[in-house]
């Protein structure tokens, strides 16, 4: 037999052997960060990691944390993250960020340590059914059994493959659960053998050799799937006689359209995406989960959740017979709406297999590789010459800015809600990383950001919780090696709060922003009494967030004046640890400036439009 190309450990027992295999084989298929919780009947996993040194390993005592922090790597580096975990509520407490990891299709690799049988459902300690406790949220499960010379060691290599080829599905990307039954002694490889210990490694392994002589995977998958269909476009228009159409070109010829652009995007997706719009002459709508990654652009109608509600923008928009939808989840409740009263072709182009359609209007859905889509559709098609209609929308872009900025807080005013927007697209810096928390912060942030030098935002938008988002934001952080900014609420901190803990771990810092209203601000925008909604929704607590940074051993500012704030965020961003932004306002202020900005912008359509309309006629 050749030898071994890395170095074996001395094995003293099975687990350890079969534990080091799946270790190294994780390695092998591209996994690079293992996120683990200290436990013991996961100890035969734990202590092989120093065994595959070029793995890095993130330890966390909570397991939801832990689950969003993993979440956070796999979002930031693309690359599939692995969870150790011990058995019993540990593994219940990782759902959350599967729940996530499976609505965005981020690829996690859960490795869950269990029982073996005999302790199954018989009173044992910290024993519960693990197998199918994350329901229909994975990609793929399987188990392995207490660990045995009977075996062949390839099952586990290729289970192992198997595991992560369905996480990195082509078609579909997400969790996977491999739960593995380990019987005491759990370690036994940090103890002293005993005199009879009859365990050989090379006799275990020798089944391994040609795997032990490579650097390659036991078993590699490779998956052909044609992501584009766009050859087969014309005659999917033809069979369905949309417009009568012969050729995609038939159909966009003479036709107002609209590009929109919701999540999952990449930053090579939305530049195909823009050349399309501008091929085609159509104006483009951005998700804020995309619209950083345009930049600015004439095409770009920015901060569209002000005024795409508006009568008069509906009715010049109902010239529109054509939507593009690059992407997956929408925010906006305007845009929603919007897509909801549209009766014209609604083509949906995303990478996966997802229902992304709540409207239900979509009559033409493609799964593609939106980049790889687009330049194959361009080729059918003529380009086009800006129209007066497209103008008109362009035109408008002057006004709209005027009439916000005059509502926004300058630099001298007293610190508010929707300061923190305005000092983020100010500051943030040029290809910066921004991490938004759902509720109030996201709403904000969709507001005002508009066009702006390219930025990238992070969110968990597939459940919108507000759980976890302090943990994923600081996964991130660690994915990117880059500084990152996390703007969210006082609630959502509260929920996560031990995950602050993470932050000592990073090698870059990240900026938390905390609008603390005092509770849940968001539902002031549903028809409640007032009396209840304080009552039974808005869970005012009291707390500020001082002593928790003192705790955690973070910088903290408390700006009072809208300039303190900016002051306070430049100098944030330019230190090497993390700090924590408290912003206090009334609970009711986000909604009411809010209000304010939307009454200035419908003004502002009523003047524009109604003249637009007028030009029209005249003609």
């Amino acid at each position: 037999m050749q030898q071994p190309i890395m170095r074996l450990p001395s094995f003293n027992s099975i687990s350890a052997c079969w534990a080091w295999l799946a270790l190294q084989e994780l390695y092998r298929l591209g996994v690079e960060h293992v996120c683990m919780a200290p436990g013991s009947r996961s100890a035969p996993l734990v202590l092989q990691l120093q065994h595959v040194p070029q793995v890095k390993v993130h330890v966390h005592p909570d397991e939801r944390g832990l689950g969003f922090f993993a979440l956070g790597l796999a979002k930031a580096t693309g690359q599939p993250v692995a969870i150790i975990t011990t058995s019993g509520t540990a593994v219940a407490n990782l759902l959350p960020a599967v729940v996530e990891a499976a609505m965005t299709h981020t690829p996690l690799i859960v490795l869950t340590a269990d029982r073996p049988p005999e302790l199954l459902g018989c009173g044992a300690n910290q024993a519960i059914q693990q197998p199918g406790i994350f329901g229909a949220y994975l990609q793929y499960e399987t188990q392995l059994p207490v660990p045995t010379v009977e075996v062949n060691p390839a099952f586990v290599l290729s289970t192992i493959d198997v595991l992560v080829s369905q996480a990195m599905s082509s078609s579909q990307q997400g969790p996977v659960h491999l739960n593995w039954s380990f019987r005491e002694p759990l370690y036994e490889d940090v103890t002293d053998s005993s005199a009879d210990n009859t365990f050989s490694a090379d006799v275990v392994l020798q089944p391994l050799s040609r795997w032990l002589t490579s650097t390659q995977p036991y078993t590699q998958y490779t998956q052909c799937f044609n992501k584009t269909l766009c050859d087969e476009i014309s005659g999917v228009l033809e069979s369905r006689e949309v417009e009568s159409a012969a050729s995609a070109e038939q159909m966009m010829s003479n036709q107002y359209g609209l590009v929109v652009l919701g999540a999952g995007l990449t930053s090579a997706d939305v530049a195909a995406i823009m050349v399309l719009a501008e091929h085609l002459q159509w104006p483009v709508i951005a998700d804020v989960q995309a619209i950083g990654l345009i930049g600015e652009h004439p095409l770009l109608l920015p901060q569209h959740s002000l005024w795409l509600g508006h009568p008069a923008v509906k009715d010049w928009l109902g010239q529109t017979s054509v939507v593009f939808q690059f992407g997956t989840h929408l925010i906006a409740k305007a845009l929603l709406n919007y897509l909801q009263q549209y009766e014209g072709n609604y083509w949906l182009i995303a990478s996966s297999l997802d229902r992304h359609d709540p409207n239900h209007r979509v009559n033409f859905c493609v799964q593609a590789l939106p980049e790889v889509w687009c330049k194959q559709f361009i080729q059918q098609l003529l380009p086009r010459t800006p129209s007066s209609w497209l103008n008109t929308l362009q035109q408008f872009r002057e006004p709209l800015a005027r009439t916000v900025l005059q509502q926004l807080p300058q630099e001298d005013d007293l610190i508010s809600a929707l300061a923190i927007p305005v000092i983020l697209k100010d500051d943030l810096p040029e290809s910066g990383i921004l991490f938004a928390g759902n509720s109030m912060a996201i709403r904000l942030l969709d507001a005002v950001m508009g066009s702006r030098p390219t930025w990238q935002l992070f969110a968990n938008r597939g459940a919108s919780g507000i759980d976890g988002l302090l943990a994923t934001a600081a996964g991130v952080a660690q994915g990117l090696g880059k500084p990152v900014t996390l703007f969210l609420g006082d609630l959502s901190l509260l929920h996560d709060l031990n995950s602050l803990l993470l932050l000592k771990q990073l090698n870059s810092p990240l900026v938390v922003i905390v609008l603390n209203d005092d509770g849940g601000g968001i539902f002031h925008h549903f028809p409640l009494m007032q009396q209840v909604r304080q009552d039974y929704f808005t869970a005012a607590h009291g707390v500020r967030f001082q002593a928790a940074a003192k705790l955690f051993s973070m910088d903290y500012c408390n700006p009072k004046r809208v300039a303190d704030f900016k002051h306070d965020y430049q100098a944030a961003l330019n230190r090497k640890t993390s700090t924590l932004i408290e912003i206090n306002t009334v609970n009711e202020q986000a909604y009411q400036q809010l209000q304010i900005l939307r009454k200035s912008v419908e003004a502002c359509c009523n003047r524009w439009f109604n003249q637009a309309d007028s030009n029209v006629t005249a003609k």
